[in-house]
């Protein structure tokens, strides 16, 4: 019996060849099952190029951790599954053909695999799990199979020379951070097919910290922007956003500096926490019809916006939603928002008319506390309460009037503006403090 036969199962006597003088190991005779066992070569230095003939069904845990000699793997088409750590730490490993019928590449099975440059997929591969190539510093590009449908926890996460990746029209789980920290990333694109299967789950910081990411295509099966999907995404420029995405979950874009654009498609319903939050370069949005909700701080400190329309459905404007805005001039409201929140326009300096819809009943607390430009405000007919400091520091406000019967106007509701000398009621007000 061979040295390397006491490393493989019972079933593959005589399936193994010797190492030839230039590191060429051969496993399997295209006549025999066999599965190659856990840890089988783990550790060799003297194998630089493997080939997996098709008689093999398995390459068992850790079987080729810290081959660190291994150049090139070529896997048969019998192979069904990669288990854990199988080339994990194969740090001259540069390329890797998979065979046909390989459909699981499990845990870490190529982590670290520093110096691999191409992977080649079958057409079935289904599974990509957590790990499977974290870390593998030179991969450029990726393009997943028809099949695949999960991929796995941090499974590309800091592979820094990745430059693209397509995702074919299956897939439907997409883990945390799978592709966090791929620094040279510059497109994604979802390739999903009208009518066809949505994907299930997208994790959250599935692209983050990828600072060269210039564009993304969302196909018709995305439905979600998950938990800062995109944050820190500095290179990013625009996003249309997807016909059929109705979440933009909290930080999504957050921190993406240099986005100036987004076109949101007609399916959006909500727009959560800080989604935006600190995209200094944002200028212009265009909301579509079905926005009903914008959150806490969705887009605050997005100092270059200039105008916001909001479509007919929103009901909700979200404390701090679009706080130091320093370069908002102009704000519509749609006819169904109904209240302003706290601190919602705070310090939008260069801010100089708002005119509310005729649902508006109330402003709230520093809703527009610090706008400095904002000289003149018009209420809808149902406005019943101003609440205090909501207009506070507004200095250059002349301007105010009220159509229609309120209830209230909070102390300190329109402190420090100068030259306020009066406010206009269309009819009666039922109790007024105003300095």
């Amino acid at each position: 019996m061979s040295q390397f036969q006491s490393a493989i199962n019972e079933y593959t006597v005589n399936s193994v060849e010797q190492i030839s003088e230039d590191g060429v190991l051969i496993i399997g005779n295209d006549v025999q099952t066999i599965d190659i066992d856990c840890r089988a070569f783990q550790n060799r230095t003297d194998i630089k190029k493997l080939i997996i003939k098709n008689g093999v069904e398995s390459i068992g845990r850790f079987a080729f951790f810290g081959c660190t000699s291994l150049e090139c793997v070529d896997i048969g088409d019998n192979v069904n599954r990669i288990y854990e750590g199988a080339f994990e730490n194969c740090e001259s490993l540069q390329s890797v053909t998979f065979g046909a019928n390989v459909c699981t590449i499990d845990e870490s099975a190529f982590s670290g695999c520093k110096s691999l440059q191409s992977v080649t997929f079958g057409p079935k591969i289904r599974d990509i799990n957590d790990r499977a190539f974290e870390n593998c510093e030179s991969l450029q590009n990726v393009t997943f199979g028809a099949n695949v449908r999960t991929i796995g926890e941090s499974a590309f996460s800091g592979c820094k020379s990745l430059q693209s990746v397509t995702f074919g029209p299956k897939i439907w789980d997409i883990n945390d951070r799978a592709f966090e920290n791929c620094e040279s990333l510059q497109s994604v694109t979802f390739e999903g097919i009208a009518n066809g299967p949505k994907i299930w789950k997208i994790g959250k910081y599935v692209f983050s910290d990828c600072i060269s990411l210039q564009s993304v295509t969302f196909g018709p099966n995305v439905e979600t922007i998950s938990f800062g999907m995109f944050k820190n995404c500095k290179s990013l420029q625009s996003v249309t956003i997807g016909p059929n995405v109705k979440t933009l979950m909290c930080k999504a874009f957050y921190d993406c500096t240099s986005l100036n654009s987004v076109t949101f498609g007609d399916s959006v319903e909500e727009i959560s926490v800080s989604a935006f939050k600190n995209c200094t370069s944002l200028q212009s949005i265009t909301f579509g019809p079905n926005l009903k909700i914008i959150h806490i701080c969705a887009f605050m400190n997005c100092r270059s916006l200039q105008s916001v329309s909001f479509g007919p459905n929103l009901k909700f404007i979200r404390p701090c939603a679009f706080k130091n805005c320093t370069s908002l001039q102009s704000v519509t409201f749609g006819p169904n928002v109904e209240s302003i929140f706290e601190c919602t326009f705070e310090n939008c300096i260069s801010l100089q008319s708002v005119i509310f819809g005729d649902n508006v009943k109330t402003i709230k607390s520093s809703a527009f506390s610090g706008c400095t430009s904002l000289h003149s405000v018009t209420f809808g007919d149902n406005v019943k309460m101003i609440k205090d400091h909501a207009f506070s520091d507004c200095t250059q406000l002349q301007n105010v009037t009220i159509e229609n019967y309120i209830d209230k106007i909070d102390f300190d509701a329109f402190k420090n503006c100068p030259l306020l000398q009066s406010i206009n009621f269309g009819n009666m007000v039922k109790t007024t403090v105003f300095n």
